[in-house]
């Protein structure tokens, strides 16, 4: 093997040079404007805007760098703040102050400004069945295991931490809306208002039909008389604790239809109407019941084994495609896993509540643009990844078109991003940045 000599150069070499389209999209949105008008107390005249604060962040979380001691990599770097579009780079100390006093005043500012972003680029939003876009909410908890921060405590899922809500809409999962809850705060809390929430965003963003989309845990006559009301398609699987789960079994013995897929397993499958108090009208249950009585290593049961779900349902659609695109719902959970692991969110750097939430919201502007990047570089083969693919995943983009190396060069007034003549990514990457507009 070779021997390297070591030597380090005047050139100005840009390692995430994918921050200039992080910027570019930041720029074309208002958030320079309304987050400079948002009084910091005790601060007159910021040195460091509030935008700048908020960009340099941007920059961190495009990075997958949650803490805020990341930016001191980045303090004295000229190619941060211009590929960033910024004048100042804030110190550790200052961005983690200024992002606290901001607080919920920056988080209302973000939440539109993302939904506003949106709407300028104007993405694809793909149908899940015929013109209905799919609008998933779910919540997803993040392990903060072993630390003492504000709002921590037993999730559902075992561990400590928090308990999130997101709502994703279309195809390619973008995140329209999110919501920091403790972690033993149930679904319910605050659904309402999130769901309305989020389909006036859906609204906002598409004329297509939304079908909303949701679990056991948001069950809820309030939450069908809000679909109902806003008038959108859904799918809502019912949550059985209350209900005569006999008689409903009987009802499916009655009416499903019966198929068979193996011995010792029928599957009975059909729709019913319910009355509901309150709402406007009855509502459509299809039901799903598998019956079991030898199982797949010819294990024969006693007693068969019975699974029912149940799915509160008003899309005009065949029940096994109702069933099938219920199932469809669990796609989130990979959206789940690109915010926690990919960006690196799950484990929240503060121990102040309210500025984890900010840092969250912060995060799900900075994933739409990923989403939007990695869409964009799926418009035409020039990319050196091959394959059907139908979505791009956020890691790949972090890694191919945010970590993509170039030599910056002023020359008559005009600023230049020089690439190697071996950089695979350059055509893909030269067609997105084009394209944020």
């Amino acid at each position: 093997m070779s021997k390297f000599k070591l030597e380090q150069s005047d050139e100005i070499l840009i390692t995430p040079t994918g921050l200039v389209t992080v910027g570019k999209l930041l720029s074309i949105t208002s958030l320079k404007e309304k987050l400079n008008k948002v009084k910091i107390p005790d601060i007159d005249e910021p040195l460091i805007k509030n935008h700048e604060v908020l960009y340099s962040y941007a920059g961190l979380l495009a990075q997958g760098k949650v803490s805020f001691d990341n930016i001191e990599e980045f303090r004295d770097l000229d190619s941060f703040t211009t590929t960033m579009g910024i004048n100042n780079c804030p110190a550790s100390p200052t961005l983690r102050q200024r992002l606290k006093k901001g607080g919920l005043d920056f988080i209302k500012i973000i939440k539109e400004e993302t939904v506003s972003l949106l709407k300028t680029v104007d993405p694809d939003f793909n149908t899940c069945y015929e013109n209905n876009v799919p609008l998933d909410l779910d919540d997803s908890p993040f392990d903060n295991s072993d630390t003492k921060k504000e709002g921590v405590n037993r999730t559902y899922k075992g561990f400590d931490g928090y308990c999130p809500s997101f709502a994703y809409l279309g195809k390619e999962g973008y995140l329209i809306n999110t919501k920091l809850k403790e972690g033993k705060a149930h679904s319910m809390r605050g659904a309402k208002e999130f769901l309305t929430q989020s389909i006036d965003n859906s609204k906002e963003l598409t004329d297509k039909d939304i079908l909303v989309r949701m679990d056991a845990g948001y069950d809820s006559k309030d939450i069908l008389k809000i679909c109902q009301e806003k008038k959108v398609n859904f799918i809502i699987k019912r949550n059985l604790r209350n209900n005569d789960k006999d008689k409903i079994i009987e009802k499916c013995h009655e009416k499903g239809e019966i198929t068979v897929p193996r011995d010792g397993k029928k599957v009975y499958r059909g729709s019913y109407q319910k009355d509901i108090p309150e709402l406007e009208s009855p509502v459509k249950v299809v039901f799903d019941l598998k019956e079991t009585t030898i199982d797949k290593d010819g294990q024969l049961h006693l007693v068969p084994d019975l699974e029912l779900d149940l799915y509160w349902v008003n899309l005009n659609a065949a029940d096994d495609e109702v069933i099938e695109l219920y199932h469809k719902h669990g796609t989130c959970e990979q959206f789940h896993s690109e915010i926690k692991t990919d960006m690196d969110l799950e484990r929240l750097p503060s121990g102040d509540f309210n500025l984890n939430e900010l840092v969250l919201v912060i995060g799900m502007l900075v994933y739409n643009i990923l989403r939007f990047m990695g869409q964009l570089s799926l418009q035409k083969p020039d990319s050196p990844l091959k394959g059907g693919v139908q979505r791009r995943r956020v890691r790949t983009v972090m890694q191919n078109l945010i970590m993509i190396a170039s030599k910056l060069v002023s020359h008559a007034r005009q600023l230049y991003l020089k690439f190697g003549s071996e950089s695979p990514w350059f055509k893909t990457f030269r067609r997105v940045y084009r394209g944020c507009t």
